[in-house]
């Protein structure tokens, strides 16, 4: 495994602000003026405006264990998105609000929205530019109150925000190598008043990353042994939060690791694999030096194969890793051409700064992370831990019907303590084309979660939703859902139980 390529992040608090606005534009003015000034012919740039509006019922506007509320929430949703793929620039933003009013709580709600990528060429065939930003309403406390449905008064769920922007340079060694040299530079803060399983944790306020990375591929002249040589830092400096200890110091984090992996092609299904490199895991706090190095940098190697046929995919290596053994496999069948099934497990040691640039930001996961847009391995205290993860995918598209069982399993060991977290569960989706106007969709889910890290706390997380749509026009559509969310806790304080209905019309001009 390598040290995680930092490519997404965010950053959330209660208002955007002056700075959030002051931010975007640095980041991302400058390539969307970049942008504008390749697009001689204003055929390659598009500006598609779209409106939303929205009515829900809610038995728990509060997301509340006790003394439940019910509410009406009228919402409105105004967007605007500009794409432009001309041949040097590739630029997809779309930015907006989300305004919503609660009538028995007689208060509103403005959530901003903003979500970009831009990519500018400029020198070809040698140089990028790429910037990202993002603002967005999301669940921040995986042990405190969630709901599938977003139309709800919670202080769990807050603005996050993300900027990040920098260069790649790449050449080609002509037969020989091709060559890829990326920096990027990511700005996060977390200034809210946040808690995790009801202890605060707010130990971060703003999180500077730096992350270089080199990779370099063999060339055409490679055939039946084929190579990759990589190697990646990355920088991380966080200021303590609001909720810190006074006189807390900032928190400077390092770490490194070289890579080099070779392939050997015996014949059109098998491949050998073998890798060596170095890994260097740097100190987070004075208490992970005081207890040793719980989870070390060291040699790391690994050897396997990579088996391939028609319809199947398996790839296994096992060796050496943080001072003990180390397993990475994938395995992939296809029934058919509409019908897959995939397995996965997966080591890798990383921090809370990192997963607020990889999976707060635009990455898209296929469990928890993508129902609730929290992550249950996330917590603000910087700490390097580690984690091993299976997965299970089942796919099959038959006609109008698709189908997808996704589960998976997740043990988190923390650096400083020998304790873990453990997250498992599975969600179950299906949807129906009725028609060229009515498509019905539907998901069920299960997480069990148990919070070794604060609490001996286990949950319980069961959750349904039901949708019809109906596109009655071309750029005109309604759909009606409804979302069932359920907790069940060891902590009566989390029991939370939400029905809600939803009502959006949604037009694009």
């Amino acid at each position: 495994m390598n040290v995680e390529q930092i490519y997404k992040s965010a950053i959330r608090k209660p208002v955007m602000g002056r700075k959030g606005l002051l931010l975007t534009g640095v980041f991302l003015a400058p390539l969307m003026a970049a942008a504008a000034s390749n697009v001689v012919h204003a055929d390659d740039l598009r500006l598609t405006p779209s409106i939303e509006f929205g009515e829900t019922y809610t038995d728990n506007v509060l997301l509340t264990s006790t003394n439940r509320q019910y509410d009406w929430v009228q919402s409105i949703s105004p967007r605007l998105q500009v794409t432009d793929s001309s041949a040097k620039v590739d630029l997809n933003v779309t930015g907006g609000a989300d305004y919503l009013y609660f009538d028995r709580l007689n208060k509103d709600d403005l959530r901003p929205y903003l979500l970009g990528t831009a990519t500018i060429e400029v020198v070809p065939d040698f140089m990028k530019i790429v910037g990202q930003a993002s603002i967005q309403e999301s669940l921040i406390d995986p042990a405190g109150a969630i709901s599938l449905s977003p139309f709800n008064d919670t202080s769990n769920r807050q603005t996050l925000q993300l900027y990040s922007t920098g260069a790649t340079f790449f050449h080609h060694f002509g037969s020989i190598a091709d060559a890829q040299v990326d920096y990027l530079f990511s700005y996060t803060n977390t200034n809210a008043n946040q808690t995790i399983g009801g202890v605060p944790q707010n130990l971060l306020n703003s999180v500077y990353l730096h992350n270089v990375r080199m990779n370099v591929d063999s060339g055409e002249a490679f055939t039946k042994f084929t190579w990759n040589a990589e190697a990646a830092y990355i920088h991380s400096h966080t200021t303590p939060g609001p909720q810190a200890t006074p006189g807390t110091l900032p928190i400077n984090v390092g770490q490194y690791n070289v890579l080099f992996t070779g392939n050997y092609i015996l014949n059109s299904h098998l491949a050998l694999i073998a890798d060596v490199g170095y890994d260097h895991l740097g100190n987070n706090t004075a208490a992970a030096a005081a207890v040793g190095n719980f989870l070390r940098g060291g040699v790391v190697y690994h050897g396997g194969f990579e088996l391939k046929s028609p319809k199947s995919r398996i790839r296994i290596l096992v060796g050496h890793r943080f001072g003990a053994l180390n397993v990475s496999a994938s395995a992939e069948y296809d029934y058919s051409a509409r019908t897959t099934m995939t397995a996965t497990y997966t080591e890798e040691v990383t921090t809370s700064a990192q997963r607020l640039a990889q999976l707060l930001g635009l990455a898209a996961q296929s469990d928890f992370n993508t129902i609730f847009n929290v992550d249950p391995r996330f917590t603000l205290s910087d700490e390097q831990f580690l984690t091993r993860r299976g997965n299970l995918t089942f796919a099959a598209t038959r006609g109008k019907n698709s189908f997808t069982l996704d589960g998976y399993a997740e043990r988190r060991s923390y650096r400083i303590v020998p304790i873990h977290d453990w997250v498992y569960g599975g969600t179950l989706d299906y949807s129906r084309q009725l028609n060229r106007k009515w498509t019905f969709d539907s998901r069920l889910l299960y997480t069990y979660q148990n919070f070794n890290n604060f609490v001996n706390r286990q949950d319980d997380i069961y959750g349904a939703q039901i949708g019809l749509t109906d596109q009655f026009a071309r750029s005109i559509k309604a759909s009606l859902t409804y979302r069932l969310t359920y907790r069940s806790s060891t902590d009566p304080n989390f029991d939370v139980q939400e029905n809600a209905v939803t009502l959006l019309l949604t037009t694009v001009f």
